[in-house]
């Protein structure tokens, strides 16, 4: 359902907004940092666990006066830090951990909306739009083998802010960078069965790029 709404979305910017001139394309690379919440709550029994992922990500954009679609690569370089608090209702205990052999790969398609400040030879915009961002391979450590994804719904939908400029050099070519804040919209909350329990997931991510461009 997240991917059908997305593909409309992206449907109707393409057609709409990128079609109107002033087009421009490019490739970028950046990262930043991808925080994933988990916690419940039993009687008094209260447990949460914040996963903390350093990303590396590359990526292509097309972009117009006041629209960008940017299709990227990301992953994780190596492992991410796990804080956990427990608290039984007498004390609160946190601990951290790094698991081993963790790693993860991501496919980000990014719709924002932009309104351009001209300063001189500087373009500065102002952005927001969505982020659909899909799990394309995960493994948790366990022994080196890739975790199974049938039973997880990882593809999500995030909203995005963030802010850039475009940065005129030699003929039509441009530098850009840019900095973005995703807050995750459809987080799935989990069931446990057995304990009767529902997890309830949050998430958002923190990125910054650079990049090179070209205006047609």
């Amino acid at each position: 359902m997240k991917s059908i709404i997305f593909l409309w979305l992206m449907v109707f910017l393409v057609t709409g907004v990128f079609c109107q001139g002033d087009v421009s394309f490019g490739v970028q690379a950046g990262g930043g940092i991808l925080v994933y919440e988990l916690k419940y709550g039993l009687d008094e029994y209260k447990w949460k666990t914040t996963n903390t992922d350093t990303i590396l990500e590359f990526g292509a954009f097309v972009t117009s006066t006041y629209a960008r679609l940017t299709v990227s690569y990301a992953m994780s370089l190596g492992g991410f830090e796990e804080l956990r608090t427990v608290d039984d209702g007498d004390e609160t205990v946190t601990t951290t951990g790094y698991p081993e052999d963790y790693t993860m790969s991501i496919l980000n398609v990014e719709l924002l909306g932009k309104y351009p400040i001209k300063l001189g030879s500087v373009v500065i915009w102002p952005a927001a739009g969505i982020l659909y961002s899909m799990v394309l391979r995960l493994n948790l450590g366990n022994g080196g083998e890739d975790e199974d994804l049938t039973n997880y719904t990882l593809n999500d939908l995030y909203l995005s802010f963030g802010c850039g400029a475009d940065f005129t050099m030699t003929g039509n070519f441009f530098v850009t960078a840019n900095a973005l804040f995703s807050f995750n919209l459809t987080p799935n909350r989990l069931l446990d069965e057995d304990l009767e329990i529902i997890f309830t997931p949050s998430g958002y991510t923190i990125r910054g790029y650079i990049g090179l461009g070209y205006r047609l």
